[in-house]
């Protein structure tokens, strides 16, 4: 069955969506910056329809996802802030060589072995798209807008997927230690129904 997370003026809607990735929303974190979370929270999925307000901030929809997870899963969490080896995408030398979206262009992402295709997305979003290396990347550029960015790397004969960030977006992945806050889950039980 398809699995998604919808929000319109006064909704907030999930179908069969694993519980893991409902927290990293209601926290506004990555993945990789949860702890703790059981197996289940990624494997099960759940569906949710809550009402709020229109016109509810992004802010004030995050707090009434984080009461929902309380009430429903008994979720218990606390912050704690570790110093973490990182990729942080910066600048390189010569600039960026990004091309800004066309006017029309969709939002997309096409992942397949050695190549990352994505239109109308943000740096944030293009660091998602990269998916997990060995450590977790930050985005340290400052660069503000939507951009068409593909790469093309291999693991065997051509560039490495570093090489192919520098050559072919003008960007590169800098390995660094940096202090980041996580959160970390205490307690939490599947949730109770209506």
């Amino acid at each position: 069955m398809p699995s998604g997370m919808r929000v319109d003026a006064t909704h907030f809607i999930t179908e069969q969506y694993p519980v893991r990735t409902v927290i990293t929303s209601a926290f506004n974190i990555e993945l990789w910056a949860l702890k703790g979370a059981p197996d289940w929270t990624a494997s099960e999925g759940y569906n949710i329809t809550a009402t709020m307000p229109a016109g509810t901030s992004n802010d004030d929809l995050r707090a009434m996802i984080r009461r929902l997870l309380g009430e429903r899963c008994k979720l218990v969490t606390h912050r704690e802030t570790k110093e973490t080896s990182v990729y942080a995408l910066v600048v390189a030398k010569g600039g960026p060589k990004l091309k800004a979206t066309a006017e029309g262009t969709k939002y997309g992402v096409q992942r397949r072995a050695g190549h990352l295709e994505t239109h109308r997305t943000s740096i944030a979003n293009f660091v998602r798209s990269l998916g997990e290396l060995d450590r977790p990347i930050l985005d340290m550029t400052g660069i503000q807008g939507q951009f068409d960015i593909t790469l093309d790397w291999s693991a065997e004969t051509g560039p490495s997927i570093f090489t192919a960030i520098e050559e072919q977006s003008g960007l590169r992945l800098e390995a660094r230690k940096v202090p980041i806050e996580y959160v970390v889950i205490d307690s939490i039980e599947r949730p109770s129904g209506n």
